[in-house]
């Protein structure tokens, strides 16, 4: 961890060693009123000892100093805040560049690619897995050319894909646009190996009925 340098050092053992916020702020406002109400003549302060005016002024005077500290400590911390969210700036730019165009070709995959992926988000796993083959489906490869998907892990006999994570968060931000046209009885990629392109015809059909409807 970096060393902290010594305005945040003195920050951190002010707001750490004092917990009297609520109670200096209180103070100070109830400062304010009062010489207000006096001056307007709500408030008379006539007969209290000699004393008591000065002790009081006193307390009110580092009441609003430590009041103060506090507002300039947040300011900095603001000021700070912003300068780095104007530094990153052009970086937060360029990441919503690439992910805009990760969406954009989410949002145009064929019809069986839509169906393996909406299947996985209703299982709610970041998880697709084929039987290891020489002949690839081509779901699989259309889904990574797209850079939807990549190798997470290979086992005996099955391949493991995740889904790219810019995809996967915004398909669990808009889960309606990615349900299921097909109730498929088991995970639909576990069926592509027997069913073939069956599988993309059923798939195609179901997303052109569901939308015609």
């Amino acid at each position: 961890m970096d060393a902290l340098s010594f305005t945040d050092r003195a920050i951190d053992f002010i707001q750490k060693g004092e917990r009297l916020i609520i109670v200096t702020l209180t103070i100070a406002v109830a400062g304010v009123a009062c010489v207000v109400a006096e001056r307007v003549g709500l408030l008379s302060f006539e007969g209290l000892p000699v004393w008591a005016r000065p002790t009081a002024q006193l307390i009110w005077a580092i009441s609003a100093v430590h009041v103060l500290i506090h507002v300039m400590i947040g300011l900095y911390r603001g000021v700070r805040w912003m300068g780095k969210q104007l530094h990153g700036l052009p970086e937060r730019r360029r990441k919503a560049v690439y992910e805009m165009a990760i969406v954009d070709r989410l949002l145009k995959i064929g019809a069986l690619e839509r169906e393996m992926i909406c299947y996985a988000l209703y299982k709610n796993k970041n998880h697709i897995w084929t039987h290891n083959s020489n002949r690839r489906q081509g779901w699989i490869s259309n889904l990574r050319s797209a850079g939807l998907i990549d190798i997470s892990d290979a086992q005996f006999g099955t391949v493991d894909y995740e889904i790219h994570p810019v995809a996967w968060t915004y398909m669990h931000r808009y889960p309606n646009k990615f349900v299921n046209a097909v109730l498929w009885p088991q995970e639909p990629w576990s069926l592509s190996e027997k069913m073939g392109s069956e599988m993309r015809d059923i798939a195609t059909r179901a997303v052109a009925d569901k939308a015609k409807a």
